[in-house]
C-alpha cells in the first residue's frame, strides 16, 4: 500500500476487475441459506450482535476442532478452536459453543458503530414466503413462514400440501 496525499483532486474511481465466479443469484441462495443457520440452526446466538450475519458452525469427530465461520455483506470472520496436535476439545465442545461465543464477541466490536447492512438481494431473485413445515408456498392453513430466495429458474407453486397415507407430507 502506498500512502497518498490528494490536495484538491477528486479520488480516482477504478474500475472493477474482478471475475465473475458464480451466478449472483446462486450465490445469494447460498448466503440465505447460511443466514437460517444463524436464525434458526446452530447460530442463533449470533443474533445478539443485532445485524445481519449468516454463517456455520462446525464441529470435528470426537469434538477435536470447533469452528464459526460467519460474515456480513462487508466482512467476514473465522474463529477456529483445536489443538496444534490432535485432542479432544472435550466431550461437549462444539462449533455453537466454543468458537460461536468468539466470533458474537469479535463482530459485536468491529460493528458497534456500522449501520446494519442487509444482504444485497441480486437481480432475477425474489424473496417468496415459504411454509417453514412443508417447503410450500403458504395456504391458509400456514401458521409460519420463512422468506427464502428463488431465482427466475425456479417457480414455486402455490398448492396446499397433500397428506400420503403413512402421514407424511407430498
Amino acid at each position: 500500500c502506498q500512502d497518498v496525499e490528494w490536495h484538491g483532486q477528486p479520488t480516482p474511481v477504478l474500475a472493477d476487475q474482478r471475475e465473475q465466479v458464480i451466478d449472483p443469484a446462486l450465490a445469494y441462495q447460498m448466503v440465505n441459506l447460511l443466514h437460517g443457520v444463524v436464525e434458526r440452526g446452530t447460530g442463533v446466538r449470533a443474533r445478539a450482535i443485532g445485524k445481519p450475519v449468516a454463517g456455520k458452525t462446525g464441529t470435528s469427530n470426537d469434538s477435536r476442532d470447533a469452528w464459526f465461520v460467519g460474515f456480513t455483506p462487508d466482512l467476514v470472520v473465522g474463529v477456529y478452536i483445536g489443538f496444534d496436535q490432535p485432542k479432544s476439545l472435550g466431550r461437549d465442545e462444539q462449533g455453537a459453543s466454543a468458537a460461536l461465543p468468539i466470533f458474537v464477541d469479535v463482530m459485536s466490536a468491529a460493528l458497534a458503530d456500522e449501520p446494519a447492512t442487509p444482504f444485497r438481494v441480486p437481480p432475477g431473485v425474489r424473496l417468496v414466503r415459504v411454509d417453514a413445515e412443508t417447503g410450500l408456498l403458504p395456504g391458509p392453513s400456514t401458521e409460519t413462514g420463512d422468506p427464502r430466495g428463488f431465482s427466475a429458474r425456479h417457480r414455486a407453486d402455490h398448492r396446499e400440501p397433500r397428506r400420503r397415507r403413512h402421514g407424511s407430507i407430498a
